[in-house]
């Protein structure tokens, strides 16, 4: 009897060698890897984890994790989140793979994680907890962050070199075509014209010569943009003078469709922009306004202050647009150019410079329109200095 009782022992201690051998080989096997690896028990408590989820968090053991539900290491959403999956594996023995959750360090940084669980099972086939495994991923997020950002920009970049060369290809040389048809119908048959003719043909050739240098203005402009050469210069500058030289610059194309400009704007009202800048934004919108608004019509611009803003309104009773036309005007990669009420060209490449430069000055730009009534272009500039 005694004999069977010492074997017996014997089997007893060489099981427990074995077993504390075989826990003390997971667990220096689970402490070597680089993953975070954790147990939790179906009361859903921590009960294990590797030396990694130990340093990840700057723990000394399991005893000084804080507790999810009392700690800023889980925010609430991804709290419950978290408690969700636990449910869904405990009791309903789901494998969850690949979830990824943002978490925050000690040192209050934010870290992506990729979180994998599975159930835990005893020898009766009965879950007794959980095991996860986590990955830190937040440079692979970056990367992808990094990767989207290049990818929208090398979009925008090939929208802008489809725009140039479509400039280049068609805006471009149509006007100088124009101009050599005329010039040559003037060099042929100047002596059979009558002045009347004469006149209309150098009256012609006058109006291409306005919308090509507008065009090349708005080239050279935009070409600086998008090498990052058209820096803002702020400086006070008195509105109602900026509108003043818009106008006297544009009162020729003005006067030849008989259209009245009209300023409402205190004589004192200043503003801290980029005078060029701002300049070019109201030229364009006024220019725009010409050529889309008939013969005798009126374009006013109104210039107002509210709130720490200035608002620059520039109203026309002109054909208008379509709400579609409207919500595309600001964006490279669509084509909204429309002829203008006498036949005038353009590209919608000044609406794209308009956008940039009031942006570039702390505002921002949209319009209202209604066919056949007219439209309204706003946009905003700050007050006080930039």
């Amino acid at each position: 009897m005694f004999a069977i009782i010492l074997s017996y022992i014997k089997k007893r201690r060489k099981i427990a060698r074995e077993l504390f051998e075989s826990r003390n080989s997971l667990k220096a096997i689970i402490d070597t890897a680089a993953s975070l690896i954790f147990v939790k028990n179906s009361d859903r408590d921590f009960t294990l984890v590797n030396k990694s989820f130990l340093d990840y968090f700057n723990l000394d053991n399991l005893a000084s994790f804080p507790s999810p539900g009392s700690s800023n290491v889980f925010r609430e959403k991804e709290l419950q989140e978290t408690k969700d999956e636990d449910e869904l594996v405990i009791k309903d023995r789901k494998i969850l793979r690949n979830i990824e959750r943002m978490m925050i360090l000690n040192n209050r940084e934010n870290r992506w994680l990729s979180v994998n669980k599975a159930p835990l099972f005893d020898v009766d086939n009965e879950v007794i907890g959980l095991v996860g495994v986590m990955d830190d991923i937040t440079n692979r997020k970056m990367y992808e962050a990094e990767l989207k950002q290049a990818k929208e920009k090398l979009t925008e970049l090939n929208a802008h070199k489809d725009k140039f060369f479509s400039i280049i290809a068609h805006d471009l040389r149509s006007p100088f075509t124009a101009l050599l048809g005329l010039s040559q119908f003037l060099v042929e048959d100047f002596d059979e014209l009558s002045e009347d003719e004469k006149k209309e043909d150098i009256k012609n050739i006058n109006i291409t010569v306005i919308s090509l240098l507008d065009l090349i203005n708005n080239l050279l402009t935009w070409s600086r943009l998008q090498f990052n050469k058209a820096d803002e210069n702020p400086e006070q500058i008195k509105l109602f003078e900026i509108i003043n030289s818009v106008f006297n610059a544009l009162r020729i194309s003005a006067l030849n469709k008989r259209i009245y400009l009209e300023t409402i704007c205190g004589d004192n009202l200043t503003a801290m922009v980029d005078k060029n800048m701002i300049e070019t934004v109201i030229r364009n919108l006024v220019s725009n306004s010409i050529k889309f608004t008939r013969e005798n019509g009126t374009i006013k611009v109104r210039v107002t202050e509210d709130s720490g803003n200035i608002t620059v309104a520039i109203e026309d009773n002109g054909v208008g647009m379509s709400k579609e036309i409207a919500q595309n005007l600001f964006k490279l990669n669509t084509n909204v150019t429309r002829k203008g009420t006498a036949d005038e060209k353009g590209t919608g490449l000044g609406l794209i410079i308009c956008k940039e430069f009031v942006e570039k000055n702390g505002g921002s730009i949209w319009v209202e329109s209604e066919e056949g009534v007219g439209s309204t272009f706003y946009f905003t500039i700050p007050l006080q200095t930039l």
